[in-house]
C-alpha cells in the first residue's frame, strides 16, 4: 500500500501534475464482495477526508463505481461523462504507455515507430487492451498472455495477427509490456526476460529496486512505471483543474519527451533510469 501511494506521488511529481499522490484500498474479493452499498460507505469515507484525498478508478474498478461513490463525496474523478466526469481513463493511460515504448524505441533503435518490432503484452485488461489496439494501428508484431480467457479471446477475435504465449515474459521479444498485476519483476525473471526494453503500465513492476540494477547488467532498459502509465493520473487531473480533452491528450503525448528526457540523464551520471526517473521527481517535490 505504502508502495502503491509513493508511487503515485512520484507518478504526480514527473508527470507535472499538481496533486500530492496516494492510493486507497479497498479489500475484498472484487467478484463476490462489491457492491453499491460498499462502494457507498467508500464514498462516504472519502468525503470524511475533506478533499485531503482525491479517489479515482483503478484495478477492478469503472467509471459507472466512481458515478455510486461520487453521489456521496464530491472528491471523486474519472466519472462516467454522462455524470460529469472525463469517463473511462484506459485509452489514455494506453497512450501514455504507447508514447514511453516509442521513447524507448528511439532510445534503443534509433527509430520513431513500433513497426516490425515484436512486443510481448501480458495482460489484456482496459489497459492491455487499448495498448494492443494503438501497437496493432503502428505495425507492431504482438504477442499476448492473460490468465482470462475471454480476454485472449476478445483480442484475438479484433485482431487476428495477434499470437498468443503461455509466457509472455520468457517470449523471444523486443520489448516486454507487464499490464497486470504487480511485482512481475523479481531477481529471477530478470534474469530470464529475453528483450531490450521493459515497458508496460502495469504498477509496482520491480519486486524490489535491486531488479532494475539486474535487468540494467543484463543490458534491457526498463521505463520505470510510473513515468509510461501516468496518463490515467493526467486525464483525472485535467477534471480537477477543468482542462478539456485536447489540452489532457498533449499533456499525455508529452510522455514521449519526458522519458526521452530520463533515458538522456541517465546516460549522462551512468545512472538507471528509475533513479534518473526519481532524481527528477524529488526535484519537483522539493521545489514545492
Amino acid at each position: 500500500m505504502l508502495r502503491l501511494s509513493w508511487g503515485m506521488t512520484y507518478k504526480a511529481a514527473v508527470a507535472g501534475v499538481n496533486l500530492g499522490g496516494g492510493k486507497a484500498v479497498i479489500l475484498g474479493d472484487p467478484a463476490l464482495d462489491q457492491s453499491d452499498e460498499l462502494l457507498a460507505a467508500y464514498g462516504r469515507f472519502v468525503d470524511s477526508l475533506g478533499g485531503r484525498y482525491v479517489t479515482a478508478v483503478d484495478v477492478c474498478t469503472h467509471a459507472g463505481d466512481l458515478d455510486v461513490i461520487g453521489m456521496h463525496t464530491a472528491h471523486a474523478v474519472g466519472r462516467t461523462t454522462a455524470a460529469g466526469g472525463s469517463g473511462d481513463s484506459s485509452p489514455v493511460t494506453a497512450l501514455g504507455v504507447f508514447q514511453a515504448m516509442r521513447a524507448g524505441v528511439r532510445t534503443v533503435w534509433g527509430r520513431d515507430t513500433l513497426a516490425g518490432h515484436r512486443v510481448g503484452v501480458e495482460g489484456l485488461g482496459k489497459v492491455g487492451y487499448r495498448l494492443v489496439e494503438l501497437l496493432a494501428r503502428d505495425g507492431a508484431d504482438i504477442v499476448v498472455s492473460d490468465v482470462n480467457p475471454v480476454a485472449l479471446a476478445r483480442v484475438t477475435s479484433d485482431f487476428p495477427s495477434v499470437k498468443v504465449a503461455d509466457g509472455v515474459l520468457t517470449s523471444s521479444l523486443d520489448i516486454y509490456a507487464p499490464c497486470a498485476l504487480s511485482g512481475t519483476l523479481t531477481a529471477a525473471t530478470g534474469g530470464m526476460i529475453d528483450a531490450q526494453l521493459v515497458c508496460g503500465a502495469a504498477n509496482n513492476q520491480l519486486a524490489d529496486p535491486t531488479v532494475e540494477e539486474i535487468l540494467r547488467g543484463r543490458g534491457i532498459i526498463w521505463v520505470p512505471d510510473y513515468v509510461a502509465n501516468a496518463g490515467g493520473l493526467i486525464q483525472v487531473a485535467g477534471e480537477v483543474d477543468g482542462s478539456d480533452a485536447a489540452t489532457v491528450r498533449g499533456r499525455v503525448e508529452g510522455i514521449f519527451d519526458r522519458t526521452v528526457e530520463i533515458f538522456a540523464l541517465s546516460r549522462a551520471l551512468d545512472i538507471t533510469p528509475g533513479a534518473a526517473a526519481n532524481r527528477i521527481a524529488e526535484q519537483r517535490i522539493d521545489s514545492v
